[in-house]
């Protein structure tokens, strides 16, 4: 379709809107940090982070590794905690993998604080 067409218009408008059904809501922080500064923020968050503010429910911090093989049972754990019995709260995930594949956006919006890195 020619870049200013009806029909360029329509599939723009749909791919937007494409776009936005696929986000899921979050209001979580993003952190990109260098690979050296991770444990520093964790730290840093224990420390100067008054938990019993945000929850009343056990924080959860979530030290993700792809290639564990037991991050999946982690996962699932989890998720059962913090969405299905409520028990928890998926305060701080912090993935330690680096530029491995992370977890599904739906687990990844669950949590307050979101920490990655690009090394």
């Amino acid at each position: 379709a020619h870049p200013n067409s009806s029909v360029a218009m329509i599939l723009a408008k749909r791919a937007r809107k494409e776009v936005l059904n696929s986000l899921i809501p979050t209001a979580a922080t993003l952190l990109v940090l260098p690979r050296n500064l991770l444990n520093h923020w964790e730290e840093q968050i224990k420390l100067h982070v008054d938990i019993r503010y945000c929850t009343k429910k056990e924080p959860i911090i979530f030290k993700y590794k792809a290639d564990n093989p037991s991050t999946k049972e982690k996962m699932k754990e989890v998720r059962l905690n913090c969405s299905v019995l409520k028990t928890h709260c998926a305060f701080v995930f912090i993935d330690i993998s680096g530029t491995k594949e992370l977890p599904d956006e739906s687990f990844l919006a669950m949590f307050h604080i979101v920490i990655t890195t690009t090394q």
